[in-house]
C-alpha cells in the first residue's frame, strides 16, 4: 500500500501498518462511549487480521490527496497518469442494490468498494469505515468535482453523517439533509443513553446481541478456560478476565462470549464486534465449537492446554 499507492499520490505519512500507525506521536486518540460519556480507547488489534480493510491510519489532508485522484479520474497533480481512466470508473458501475442496507441515505447501489446513488440529480459516490474507537466518510460528486473527506477519532453517535449533510446544505442551499441527520443524531444518542443503563461489573449487554450469564453458565465456561486449536482458524484461547470471558485468536483479536438466551441454559455467543454479529457456539463435553454460519460448517475445536496444565 505504501509503496504503490500512498507514496505516489504524496500521502508521507499515511499507512496500513497497525503498530506503525499506533506509534504515531501524532495520532489522535480514538474514544467509545462508556458510563454515559466518551472515553479514549486505542483497541485496534482486532483489525490486524483483515488489513489493510479498516486499517489505514491517515490524515484528511492527505486523504484529500487520493480524492483528488479520484476526481482528477486517475491523473495525479502533474498530469501524469496513475490508474487508466476506464478502470477508474468501472469500480463505480452498480453492482449490488442496496434496498435500504447499510443505513444507505443517498444511496442505492454498492459498487467495487463504492457506495453509489443520486443526490440533487448528480451521481454521489461515496465509502464510509468505522472500528471501535473511529469514524470516517469519503464520498464526491464526479461531475462537480465537489468531495469530502471526514475524519472523526469517536464511534457512536455518526457525527460525520450531520457534518456532511451541513456541507450538502452549504452546497445546495437546502437545509432537508442536516435537520434530518441531527434528528438522527438526537435519537442515537438516546438510545445509546438506555443501553448504558446496562452497565454491570464492566460488562456491556446488548439485548438481542447477547444476554448476561448466568451462574452455570459461567461454571462451564470456567472449566473451559485454555487453549484450543481449529485447523482451519488456528489457535484461540478462553480467558477471564475480571467477570467477562472471552474468545481469543492468535494476533490480539477478542470477542466476548455470552449468553445466547435471557434465562441462561447450554447455548453461548460470541459477539464478533467487527462485524456485528453472534457466533453461536456450542459446549461439548471437554471443548466446543462454532457455528460457520452461512458456510454450514461447525469448527470443533480441540484442547492443546487447560489453565497451566498441559494435557
Amino acid at each position: 500500500m505504501e509503496k504503490e499507492i500512498f507514496r505516489p499520490l504524496g500521502m508521507l505519512r499515511s499507512t496500513a501498518d497497525v503498530d506503525k500507525g499506533l506509534a504515531d506521536s501524532n495520532l489522535a486518540i480514538g474514544h467509545k462511549i462508556a458510563n454515559g460519556r466518551y472515553v479514549p480507547s486505542t483497541s485496534l488489534e482486532f483489525v490486524k487480521p483483515f488489513a489493510p480493510a479498516g486499517s489505514i491510519f491517515s490524515s484528511a489532508s492527505e486523504m484529500a490527496k487520493y480524492l483528488e485522484l479520484e476526481l482528477n479520474l486517475g491523473l495525479l497533480e502533474n498530469g501524469q497518469r496513475f490508474i487508466g481512466k476506464n478502470n477508474l470508473s468501472h469500480r463505480r458501475k452498480p453492482q449490488t442494490e442496496l434496498n435500504g442496507m447499510l443505513g444507505a441515505n443517498h444511496y442505492n447501489h454498492y459498487a467495487l468498494g463504492w457506495l453509489i446513488g443520486k443526490h440533487k440529480g448528480l451521481d454521489l459516490v461515496a465509502h464510509a469505515g468505522s472500528t471501535t474507537s473511529y469514524e470516517s466518510q469519503f464520498s464526491f460528486y464526479p461531475e462537480k468535482k465537489l468531495g469530502i473527506v471526514i475524519l472523526t477519532n469517536g464511534l457512536g453517535q455518526d457525527v460525520y453523517k450531520a457534518i456532511e449533510e451541513k456541507i450538502f446544505e452549504l452546497w445546495f442551499d437546502s437545509k432537508e439533509g442536516s435537520e434530518i441527520s441531527l434528528k438522527n443524531i438526537k435519537f442515537d444518542y438516546q438510545e445509546s443513553d438506555k443501553s448504558l443503563d446496562e452497565f454491570d461489573d464492566g460488562e456491556f449487554f446488548y439485548n438481542e446481541r447477547g444476554f448476561p450469564l448466568v451462574e452455570e453458565q459461567r461454571d462451564s465456561l470456567d472449566r473451559l478456560i485454555g487453549t484450543y486449536h481449529n485447523e482451519f482458524i488456528e489457535r484461540v484461547q478462553i480467558k477471564k478476565i475480571k467477570n467477562s470471558y472471552w474468545l481469543e485468536r492468535d494476533g490480539g483479536n477478542k470477542m466476548q462470549i455470552l449468553s445466547a438466551n435471557k434465562d441462561g441454559g447450554h447455548e453461548f455467543v460470541v459477539r464478533n464486534t467487527y462485524a456485528m454479529e453472534n457466533i453461536p457456539m456450542k459446549v461439548i463435553e471437554h471443548s466446543f465449537s462454532l457455528d460457520g454460519g452461512r458456510d454450514e460448517i461447525e469448527y470443533v475445536f480441540t484442547p492443546v492446554s487447560k489453565g497451566k496444565d498441559e494435557l
